[in-house]
């Protein structure tokens, strides 16, 4: 018999604020054959304010889920988010990583509670003009949680689940003047093959 620890249906992660970005305009200087087009590349620490919505499922015992970022940073342990890209001319790769880890103890029943969320998108891009990308890839999703009840049958419930879905997307930049700017990336994915 399979029994599942729990399952998601949504989660909605709100309100990405870029916090420092730092651009490297030439990494490997100019080309063999002295082509002024060199790597240029950025580099985003970020911060996020998180919401979840939804219904879980602790061994098939589904549940409604609404959970404000208040709640959410209140049982933070950790959590870290970064945005890397390279490019070169009109093509370039990136590597968008988003990892937080929940926990908090309740006291009926006696328990540790324990969950970690890691959503990594890895994307190759090809500019359509100078404000607008094309971007395509993939991003590798992991859920893991964990219930360590205490007392006198005190047992350790935990799974993890992961898949990965493939997605296309826009990427628009916007100068906003002087060092600052506006990006906004959308993609779509899943296709059928994982989630």
């Amino acid at each position: 018999m399979k029994r599942v620890l729990f399952k998601a249906s949504k989660s909605i992660l709100f309100l990405c604020i870029i916090a420092a970005a730092v651009t490297v305009p030439d990494v490997c200087g100019q080309t063999a054959g002295g082509s002024s087009d060199p790597w240029k590349v950025k580099v985003a620490p970020y911060l996020m304010f998180p919401w979840m919505d939804g219904k879980a499922a602790v061994r098939g015992r589904e549940v409604s889920i609404d959970v404000g970022a208040g709640d959410i940073f209140s049982n933070l342990q950790i959590g870290a988010m970064g945005y890397f890209e390279a490019r070169k001319g009109a093509w370039g790769f990136g590597v968008d990583a988003v990892y937080m880890a929940l926990g908090t103890t309740i006291d009926r029943p006696s328990a540790d509670i324990d969950f970690n969320q890691g959503a990594y998108q890895f994307m190759g891009f090809r500019s359509l003009n100078k404000k607008v990308d094309l971007t395509f890839g993939a991003r590798w999703n992991v859920l893991s949680g964990r219930l360590g009840f205490k007392g006198p049958l005190a047992t350790t419930v935990e799974q993890t689940k992961q898949w990965v879905d493939p997605n296309v997307g826009l990427m628009i930049h916007q100068p906003l003047g002087g060092k600052w700017h506006f990006n906004l990336v959308t993609d779509i994915g899943g296709f059928g093959a994982a989630s």
